[in-house]
């Protein structure tokens, strides 16, 4: 088995998604059930080792960094801009989960 190349997922995209309303609902849809995941997975328990390793550590920045080294497999300009995207649903899930909301329920949602 090969690793696609950016380019090759980026035409399938491209061929497959040439309505203007479905290009709008991928915009907002992606994030969100991107985010959604992030959210689902920095609320499962964590094993111990995990606070040996550092309090920041989670499923979801697990997940995150996972993702990372995947885009730069691809891309790594595409990378740089998963990087911030990730970047900041985790800092908005920390937020949420200091918060007097639930996270698990907001991701849910």
């Amino acid at each position: 088995m090969t690793l696609r190349s950016v380019q090759s997922w980026l035409d399938e995209y491209g061929e497959s998604h040439q309505n203007p309303t479905n290009k709008l609902i991928h915009w907002i849809c992606v994030p969100v059930i991107v985010f959604s995941v992030v959210g689902i997975l920095w609320s499962l328990p964590v094993p111990a080792a995990f606070e040996d390793i550092s309090p920041a550590m989670n499923w979801a920045v697990l997940f995150a960094m996972a993702a990372i080294v995947y885009y730069f497999i691809l891309s790594p300009s595409l990378a740089l801009g998963m990087v911030l995207i990730l970047a900041a649903m985790l800092v908005l899930a920390h937020w949420i989960s200091i918060s007097s909301w639930s996270l698990l329920w907001v991701s849910v949602a």
